[in-house]
């Protein structure tokens, strides 16, 4: 939804003409959240976006990585399960990394979670 689309950070997701009307509300508050949280300098925050596809059926591999605000893959390829993503949550409370940044958590291509498991 939020995440930028260029190096320059004036694109967004949500900006591209097939984004889902209906899903604009939700991506403009997400928008609003970051921009107020960036604000404050007396708070640790840490603002974790899931890769572009979210999958919550999709099974625990246990692997993720850590981006930063640009969708810097194929839309194909920008993609993580609930449960990775709970995974990756977990751990960056746990190690308290990436304070007052905004990252995104990626797992494996579905793909190739597909391919290992067949």
């Amino acid at each position: 939804m939020t995440l930028y689309t260029n190096d320059q950070h004036t694109e967004q997701v949500m900006d591209r003409p097939e984004y889902p009307k209906k899903w604009l509300p939700l991506a403009n508050a997400l928008r609003d959240t970051l921009v107020k949280l960036r604000t404050y300098s007396d708070l640790a925050w840490t603002y974790v976006t899931p890769a572009l596809t979210y999958d919550v059926t999709g099974i625990a591999t246990g692997k993720y990585h850590i981006e930063g605000e640009e969708l810097t893959t194929t839309d194909d390829k920008s993609y993580i399960s609930y449960a990775d993503y709970a995974t990756g949550m977990i751990d960056l409370i746990e190690q308290h990394t990436h304070v007052r940044q905004r990252i995104t958590l990626v797992g494996q291509s579905k793909q190739k979670i597909e391919k290992e498991n067949i």
